[in-house]
This record gives C-alpha cells, sequence and structure tokens, in this order.
C-alpha cells in the first residue's frame, strides 16, 4: 500500500506542476498557528516545518487534492519548498497584482527570503548582524528587529518579516532591475513611476509597500524596498 500511496502522491505533484497558474509566484499569509508544512500536497505526507499567523510565504502554485487546494511555497526557513493546506493561506490582495513591480517585489521576497533565516539560507553569513526590541506605538506592543549587513545591500526583518531592503551593487537585484542600469532600462522593465523627487522615481506596488530607485549620472545608484508597517 506504502507503494501505491507515494505513486499517488507523485502523481498529484505532477498534476500540480502542469497546472500552475501564470499568476505565480505569488504572497501570501498564513492564518492559523502551528500549520504544518509538508514534503507533498497530503496530510500523510512527511512534515517539513511548521508556521504561524501572520507568516509570509511565497506561494509557488496550487493543487486540488482531495477537493481540496494546497499550495506549493518556498519553505520560509530552510532551502527548497514545502506544501501548505489551503485553507491555511490567505492570498486575496485589494491591489493590483497584475504589474512589473508587483511581480519584482515578489521576486526580492524569493532573492531575499521572507525570514531572516531563510536570508542565511540563501545569501549566507552576513557580514554584521544586529537585533532589537523597540515598542511600536500605533501597535501598542513591543517589536522585534533583526538587520543583516552584506557588503552591498542591507537586509531588515521585523516581527520575522522582510520589511527594507538597501541595495547599493550589483550582488542583489531588483527583479530585473540592478545597480548601474539606465533610466530607460528602468522604464522597459516597470514602466512609469508612481512618482518622481530629488530622492529618485518610486513604484507603489501597494499602499504599504514601496520600490525606490535612486539614480546618480542616469543610472541606477541604490535602490530600496519599504513595508511601512501601520
Amino acid at each position: 500500500m506504502k507503494i501505491f500511496r507515494n505513486i499517488f502522491i507523485l502523481i498529484l505533484v505532477f498534476v500540480a506542476q502542469s497546472a500552475f497558474a501564470s499568476g505565480y509566484p505569488d504572497y501570501g499569509f498564513a492564518t492559523g498557528n502551528g500549520v504544518r508544512l509538508r514534503e507533498s500536497p497530503s496530510t500523510d505526507s512527511k512534515i517539513l516545518g511548521r508556521v504561524d499567523e501572520s507568516s509570509m510565504l511565497v506561494l509557488l502554485g496550487e493543487v486540488k487534492a482531495g477537493g481540496k487546494t494546497w499550495y506549493k511555497v518556498e519553505h520560509p526557513t530552510k532551502r527548497g519548498t514545502a506544501w501548505i493546506f489551503g485553507e491555511y493561506v490567505d492570498n486575496y490582495a485589494s491591489f493590483d497584482t497584475d504589474t512589473p513591480a508587483y511581480k519584482t517585489l515578489v521576486q526580492l521576497f524569493r532573492d531575499c527570503g521572507v525570514t531572516a533565516e531563510k536570508a542565511r539560507v540563501l545569501l549566507g553569513k552576513p557580514k554584521r548582524t544586529s537585533k532589537r526590541k523597540f515598542f511600536f506605538d500605533p501597535a501598542n506592543q513591543d517589536f522585534h528587529e533583526e538587520v543583516l549587513e552584506y557588503p552591498t545591500f542591507k537586509l531588515q526583518y521585523i516581527e520575522g518579516r522582510l520589511r527594507h531592503v538597501e541595495s547599493s551593487g550589483e550582488a542583489l537585484s531588483f527583479g530585473d532591475v540592478s545597480v548601474g542600469d539606465t533610466t530607460a532600462q528602468v522604464l522597459d522593465v516597470l514602466g512609469e513611476p508612481d512618482g518622481k523627487g530629488d530622492e529618485g522615481w518610486s513604484y507603489e506596488v501597494s499602499p504599504r509597500d514601496v520600490l525606490l530607485f535612486e539614480f546618480r549620472g542616469g543610472r541606477v545608484a541604490k535602490m530600496t524596498f519599504d513595508n511601512y508597517i501601520d
């Protein structure tokens, strides 16, 4: 019976790989605590980890198994992927997700890791790490921050989620845009910006997610991502 079960799981994975919609990769959030991440879209498969409510997930695709939706995700803390039961994922967005800026942001989450643990797996040991706890008035609670500094880029994680990225070198691109690209190349990839000012060009991915490109001599000198906490 175990052989047949394994064959069935392999068939499910194959169907999932072939049925992924063009809207992926995407991102979403876990809606429960201790939600299991599994090796394949089946409750019989190996548990690869767990996530808690509001944990960010990069969604790679989905499949129906037993009439239920499963999502394939980037493992949030380890190398590789995992599967999560769809009832514990919210990927609803009230903003336009079919834009170059949104796709760039999702790729940035994939390249940097949605957690500091994943960043170390993907990018290696940082040059410097700092941690602190601070009181955030709007939420009336303490938040935990971890900053990973590499030679040409910096990543900030607050409450275990990527909130800020700065890149001033070619080691970390923002999707198809890299430091050194011309303004024409940025326009070709991302289109017209939402704002132009002394600080550069800004692309508002959502009301809380913004990509900023600073230029020097007509070329990208620095790229920044900010997720504003409310």
